[in-house]
């Protein structure tokens, strides 16, 4: 029954045993949940709810635990979803755009609710993520919340909180903005439980960092010790872009609760963020006519491979500007395709389709093979009581009637992955790989029957298939005059009236399928020191044949580093490191695969600017050193360096300090006119005397201290100047 609003749908169902499902599009318009009436919508990348004027986008009162929400975007509202007295499931929903201007435009607000809020990402909001007050105990699941401007990405701190024991498991909360925000605060008389989170880059707003915090009526404290929880980067693919998907770097993969209850769907252990777990796919699991679709590999459609034998990128990737931006992925460009392969599909309602095999072969030949990699899902059952329980399934591979490899197609009722039909480890495989499938109906008696459908042009697929890795070393570096510079020597610039460098390096992919490379470098306390090179496939090299290797030991143009303007940037008496990168352009449809890099580490000595006329007698500053008129009987430390072997064959310092009283005469030594990396003192020269002269700044502000003694250029005297001097006083 077709509905003009998606409000129309909701008033006419009949509580207690429909769902109204909610086609793609946009809805300009406000919701009101009914008690045991679901709302699902098509997924939050095509079914968006905005209201037409600034209001609260979807309201829930007295809504039970049988009635769901999901499979939304809501945006643009001054709040997202706002609870009183409810517990219903509020699941894989994108809350994003609520009023930035506003503190009060939160995600998700609870009066008095206890709902369940798994696998959402809620981002860009004026006010918190989650807030929860009065009597609310909420299990908060696997969900992401991102750059939110007020308090705390998830908070049961407020006055009127209630003895409440909310579950706050598996959620990344990062804060991704500059305001004064805490990640998970709470306040007594509510004892949350607290496991397995990820909270990155509060502000310090409770005076013990704000990553996990109690009020206890009078002041705050910072939780440590909290079972599984990290405060690290979480690596997302790309804020900017709202895909907060997980790198294959981040620390939260198979971070999660250990539990099996909380797997990921490929049965590993449960991923951090609102794409781990079990999620409750709102897709289809059929079409309405008949036939089967592969429809998707990751988040990318099946239309954007290469289908034409002819065209020299067939089999690749190739994501058109308009599907970029209509599924929110990267524009994939000659891309092959690698690591684990999620295939999705659907099978046509008239087919009658029970299992099925999904078939692989070598393109250009008929040697098939069934694939047989295990494949699990959970079966979601919403009970008369308003509990939600799960039974897992093992769809496959099944043998039966002695056809083996079959996989059981899931038809009705709630499932994670509703259109999954297989999860493809590509390790080890390279070349075309031709992909189709074939239909099987179950007859009784433990028997099968193939069941011939009409075909179609999405019934079949081929794909390239590329798991190397890029090769990236940096071979040597050499000054403008191409003389060698030894391993640990110092770059001393300039060299013959010339500052730049001549490197040596390879950035290759031995297939052609290299995406880009990078030169750059970074000097002190990871400071950047500018860009000496980039490359890249995509308008440089993306001609035919769609393949670029890259370089293979090249000797660069004589080359400074240089900032985003194309401008030099000038080179810092400092240790730098000379960092190498680059990526292939292989995919799992869901983020880039391969990376490698390369890094050299060398002492950099600016004398001054290349080819600067020396100053004339005029010109040359005259510094004198006085003495006080008084002397001053202070205790001077008599300082005992020792140095012993680390465990990385690295000598370190092991510093002693005695103050003993003495009277004497300090007089301020002339400096010389250029001076001397880890020259603390400038008399021109580095020995223990400079050791000396450090110690005494040592603590001391910037402001208050001899320069030389700050070589991080940063507010204090501390451990990083020390560091970067012992790497001078070593001649590194």
């Amino acid at each position: 029954h077709p509905y003009n609003t998606i409000g129309e749908g909701i008033l006419a169902a009949t509580p207690g045993s429909q769902v109204v499902r909610v086609l793609p599009g946009h809805y300009g318009e406000t919701v009101t949940m009914r008690d045991q009436v679901s709302l699902i919508g098509s997924g939050a990348d095509s079914t968006t709810i905005e209201p037409a004027t600034p209001a609260t986008a979807i309201s829930c009162i007295g809504i039970g635990s049988d009635t769901l929400l999901v499979g939304f975007q809501i945006t643009n509202a001054r709040t997202g979803v706002y609870c009183l007295n409810s517990s219903l499931q509020i699941r894989e929903n994108v809350i994003t755009d609520m009023d930035y201007a506003s503190l009060a435009a939160d995600g998700i607000r609870l009066d008095d609710s206890s709902p369940a809020i798994a696998n959402n990402v809620i981002h860009h909001v004026g006010g918190m993520g989650v807030r929860g007050q009065g009597n609310s105990s909420p299990a908060i699941v696997n969900n992401t919340i991102f750059d939110y401007g007020y308090y705390a990405g998830i908070s049961f701190a407020a006055l009127n909180i209630g003895p409440v024991s909310p579950a706050i498991r598996n959620n990344i909360v990062a804060r991704g903005n500059s305001a004064p925000v805490g990640g998970v605060l709470w306040r007594l008389p509510a004892v949350p439980l607290v496991e397995y989170n990820n909270v990155f880059d509060p502000a310090n707003v409770t005076g013990g960092g704000s990553y996990f915090a109690v009020h206890d009526g009078t002041t705050w404290h910072e939780v440590s010790g909290l079972v599984g929880s990290i405060t690290s980067d979480p690596d997302f693919v790309d804020t900017a872009h709202g895909n907060f998907r997980l790198n294959p770097s981040s620390p939260c993969i198979d971070a999660g609760d250990p539990s099996p209850v909380y797997n990921d769907i490929d049965g590993s252990r449960n991923d951090m963020g609102a794409f781990g777990g079990q999620r409750m796919d709102s897709g289809e699991s059929s079409h309405p006519g008949s036939g089967f679709l592969f429809t998707s590999i990751g988040n990318v459609p099946l239309t954007e491979i290469v289908a034409d034998p002819l065209d020299p990128s067939h089999g690749l990737l190739k994501v058109s500007e308009v599907a970029a931006q209509d599924f929110h992925i990267p524009r994939y460009t000659d891309s092959p395709l690698g690591g684990t392969l999620w295939l999705h599909g659907l099978f046509g309602a008239m087919d009658g389709v029970d299992y099925y095999q999904i078939l692989a072969a070598t393109y250009g030949t008929s040697a098939t093979t069934t694939l047989n990699a295990p494949l699990t899902k959970y079966r979601f059952t919403i009970n008369p009581d308003g509990t939600l329980t799960w039974t897992r399934h093992q769809m496959g591979p099944l043998s039966i009637g002695g056809v083996d490899n079959l996989y059981l197609l899931n038809k009705t009722g709630y499932w994670t992955f509703t259109d999954l039909r297989y999860i493809w480890n590509t390790s080890g495989l390279s070349g075309k790989y031709s992909v189709s499938y074939r239909a099987f109906r179950d007859m009784g008696g433990g028997t099968v029957m193939e069941v011939p459908l009409p075909r179609n042009d999405l019934d079949h697929f081929t794909i390239l298939i590329n798991n190397t890795a890029p090769q990236m070393m940096i071979e040597d570096v050499a000054y403008s005059d191409h003389l060698s510079i030894a391993e640990c020597e110092k770059i001393t610039l300039p060299h013959g009236g010339d500052d730049r460098l001549v490197f040596t390096l390879t950035a290759w992919h031995p297939e052609g399928f290299l995406r880009y490379f990078l030169l750059n470098c970074w000097w002190g306390n990871n400071r950047y020191g500018g860009r000496f090179v980039y490359d890249q496939y995509v308008g440089a090299h993306d001609g035919a044949p769609p393949f670029w290797q890259g370089v293979l030991s090249h000797q660069l143009d004589p080359l400074r580093p240089v900032n985003e303007m194309g401008d030099p940037v000038p080179w810092q008496n400092c240790a730098y490191r000379f960092h190498l990168e680059g990526s292939t352009r292989a995919t799992d449809g869901i983020t880039y695969l391969y990376w490698s890099g390369d890094e050299l580490f060398q002492s950099v000595v600016s004398t001054g600017p290349a080819d600067t006329p020396t100053p004339t007698e005029a010109e040359t500053p005259t510094v004198t050193a006085t003495e006080p008129d008084t002397p001053t009987a202070t205790p001077t430390p008599t300082v005992t360096a020792t140095w012993t072997e680390s465990p990385t064959g690295v000598a370190t310092p092991t510093w002693t300090a005695t103050a003993a009283p003495t009277a004497s005469f300090t007089a301020a030594p002339t400096p010389t006119a250029t001076p001397v990396p880890g020259d603390t003192n400038g008399d021109g020269m580095t020995n223990k005397d400079d050791l000396f002269y450090f110690v005494q700044d040592w603590k001391l502000p910037s402001e208050e201290a001899d320069p030389n003694c700050n070589p991080s250029q940063d507010d204090r005297i501390d451990h990083h100047d020390l560091l970067l001097l012992i790497q001078y006083w070593l001649g590194r």
